[in-house]
């Protein structure tokens, strides 16, 4: 027979569905207690291994009892296992060659995962490594800790494991909707880790499997690992169809649009001339600026493309609306349109008209703006908001959670003029409209506020929309013209390779000083409206000093306007990240405006 391999929460005799399924298809499952495995380190005291790995090399001890058995083929020998027992099925692989194929199912992150931790930060939303070796510290390494907030600078990652397994059969099982996950860094771990097994000639034994849920498995899951297995092992044809996620790439942007820009014959520009006219001279007045904005602006749009006009539509008050967290809180959803709905957070005792606060969420491809409740706060950005005060609205912004799928590459085929950001900054005008049909709702006091993408979005639909009267920016940017630092960070590829969100930034990768504006134009364009600027000292995202000349150049329009406290830049020595510290010296600062 060949066999199922799995460690198990306790050895008890009754026999689960899934183990009657896999015998039913003519396998031997073969299932091991965790807790007894666990023993096993008290005994190798000189061993420096957690708790995973004894649960692996465990796996290893029954795949040697196994080899004693008549009745097993050993050349079919597969282990399998979910969230943390997935992390054990895929140490289990690494460590014993024995071991012919491996379904890690849906592992998050921590030792043993296939999810990058360079796309598992906080801006990410899944399971970061943070709070992987703080809540879990008998799953890793103490020493991962010190790469907290720098895990660009692992000398390893997560494809690094899976290649440690080819050329034998490995299949990538993930949840487009996983939380504990990250489903875009999960599939660019399978396409790196492709290339290892096309080297050795094996390309079909690794396979890429997305459920469209959680962290779960279904029994359509378990049907499909089964076929998987089925087809490795030689048990039926292989049929195997691989159906990635995300199907937007650069290349095939510009096949879906025919768009080609020759930056060759572009000019170069400077950091220190956002004052100089177009006949050199320098700007003195708001009016002047105000002139040159315009043409900033066109310079935007022909790289961002189109930017639709929203419709604003009737809308009901509230949808659906209940109290929450003892009542002192209430919540209402708006659909917007078919695609967008906002999520409002308000208290219950507000009697005048309440300011607004828009919060726009970071990279969360599987939790969209519901990232806030993980494993490390009981409280959500929304609500913190709300009990400051504020009518927070939240909502899955253009290719983000519930939206997750909207970006691929059939939206460009019909879309060929826009960009990801063109349709956020639709949807964000599109709540203003909708929100300001609220007559409880202090129209004259919208602001919006972002983290990572968030914090770019914001700056960028606060420039083209005077509706919104300040921004707060957590990590949001840096200078385009000076991120060319290398593998330091991921430069203007973030923009166009690795998402749709500004696509024809890709042609000025190597020429980025050819790119028309920057960071710190559009930060004038906001100007004299009061904009708060949160960059970490050591964000791997963007170097601080490229962001500080931003602020210094954007400094100089606010001048114009006798505004330079409007733009504030606070720096603390911290990496990429929007703890709770970090929430109140945004809330901080936006209750100072309403005095």
């Amino acid at each position: 027979f060949p066999v199922i391999l799995e460690p198990v929460g306790s050895s008890g005799s009754a026999i689960s569905t899934q183990t009657l399924e896999r015998i039913k298809r003519g396998y031997m499952v073969c299932q091991y207690d965790r807790r007894d495995a666990e023993t096993m380190g008290p005994v190798y005291v000189e061993n420096d291994m957690n708790q995973l790995e004894w649960w692996a090399w465990n796996a290893g001890r029954c795949v040697d009892y196994l080899y004693t058995r008549s009745d097993v083929d050993k050349n079919k020998i597969a282990v399998a296992g979910h969230s943390r027992g997935g992390k054990s099925a895929l140490l289990s692989a690494v460590m014993d060659e024995r071991i012919a194929a491996v379904i890690p199912s849906h592992p998050g992150s921590g030792a043993g995962t296939f999810n990058l931790w360079r796309y598992g930060g906080e801006k990410f939303g899944g399971e970061t490594l943070e709070i992987s070796t703080r809540q879990f510290p008998y799953w890793n390494n103490n020493r991962m800790r010190f790469f907290i907030g720098r895990e660009n600078k692992m000398p390893f990652d997560s494809h690094f494991l899976v290649g440690l397994i080819a050329p034998r059969a490995c299949l990538i099982s993930t949840g487009i909707l996983d939380g504990v996950g990250e489903v875009w860094g999960d599939q660019q771990s399978y396409l790196e880790s492709k290339k290892v097994y096309r080297l050795l000639g094996r390309e079909n034994a690794l396979g890429f499997y997305a459920s469209p849920g959680g962290h779960e498995v279904t029994p359509e899951m378990r049907k499909d690992y089964l076929d998987w297995l089925d087809m490795q092992f030689g048990k039926k044809p292989f049929a195997f169809k691989e159906n990635l996620v995300y199907s937007y790439t650069f290349d095939e942007w510009k096949k879906a649009t025919g768009e080609n820009i020759n930056v060759n014959n572009m000019p170069e520009y400077g950091m220190s001339d956002i004052l100089n006219k177009a006949d050199g001279k320098k700007i003195k007045t708001p009016e002047e600026w105000e002139a040159k904005a315009d043409l900033v602006k066109r310079k935007i749009k022909d790289i961002i493309g189109t930017i639709p006009d929203p419709k604003t539509k009737q809308i009901e008050p509230a949808k659906q609306k209940k109290a929450m967290r003892g009542g002192d809180l209430q919540t209402a959803e708006i659909p917007v349109d078919d695609k967008v709905i906002a999520h409002l957070t308000w208290q219950v005792q507000s009697k005048a008209k309440v300011p607004v606060v828009i919060y726009l969420h970071a990279y969360l491809d599987s939790r969209g703006w519901k990232w806030h409740r993980g494993y490390s706060y009981d409280v959500s950005v929304g609500e913190r908001l709300a009990k400051n005060g504020f009518l927070a609205v939240e909502f899955d912004q253009f290719g983000y959670g519930l939206r997750n799928l909207d970006a691929n590459i059939d939206f460009f085929k019909k879309n060929k003029d826009m960009s990801g950001l063109g349709v956020m900054m639709q949807d964000v005008s599109k709540v203003i409209d909708a929100i300001s049909q609220l007559d409880w709702v202090d129209k004259n006091n919208i602001v919006v506020s972002g983290y990572s993408l968030g914090g770019m979005v914001g700056l960028y639909s606060a420039a083209f929309d005077n509706r919104i009267k300040a921004v707060a920016s957590i990590s949001g940017f840096g200078s385009m013209r000076m991120d060319s630092h290398g593998v330091e960070t991921e430069g203007l590829t973030r923009y166009a390779y690795n998402r749709p969100t500004i696509p024809k930034l890709g042609f000025f990768v190597g020429n980025e000083k050819k790119i028309p504006y920057d960071y710190h134009e559009l930060l004038g364009l906001i100007a004299p409206r009061p904009v708060f600027i949160l960059a970490p000292l050591q964000d791997q995202d963007w170097v601080y000093e490229d962001v500080e000349k931003c602020y210094e150049e954007a400094l100089k329009v606010y001048d114009l306007y006798g505004k330079k406290d409007n733009l504030v830049l606070n720096s603390p020595n911290d990496f990429n990240r929007f703890s709770i510290e970090y929430q109140e010296k945004v809330i901080n600062w936006l209750t100072s405006l309403k005095k």
